[in-house]
């Protein structure tokens, strides 16, 4: 999909937790691929031929996050700059392991909904002080 330049919305969105989640699962080796189903969007990673040692598997699944979203980010008409840093920093080294990827990937929407819950509570507070006195 990725080749023929078929890059949508929904595959994007595969590619980011989705896919994290799968390499966090995968033993890779040097010949690994990333498949897609273009019909459902199913996301695979295929891994075949001899096996990388514990210690490559982190930094080549890394690795693999980060081309495979470079590559789709350069096909698609869809800008998303946060996920272009954070393929980015795969292949520069920059994030050392699936976990912390994954951190970055997570979206953020609980922190937004604390910070508007405190600033509802400071309001109602602010109200009720000022209607008292």
């Amino acid at each position: 999909m990725i080749e023929n330049h078929e890059v949508t919305s929904r595959l994007l969105g595969l590619l980011q937790l989705p896919f994290a989640e799968q390499l966090e699962a995968a033993t890779v080796s040097a010949d690994t691929q990333v498949l897609v189903n273009p019909r459902d969007g199913v996301l695979k990673v295929v891994s075949c031929g001899e096996m990388l040692g514990e210690d490559e598997q982190e930094a080549f699944k890394l690795r693999l996050h980060g081309d495979v979203v470079t590559r789709a980010l350069a096909r698609s008409s869809i800008a998303l700059p946060r996920l272009r840093r954070i393929a980015e920093a795969c292949l520069s080294g920059e994030i050392t392991t699936v976990d912390e990827l994954r951190l970055r990937l997570e979206r953020r929407t609980s922190a937004i909904f604390f910070v508007a819950l405190i600033l509802f509570i400071a309001v109602c507070l602010a109200l009720l002080y000022f209607f008292s006195h």
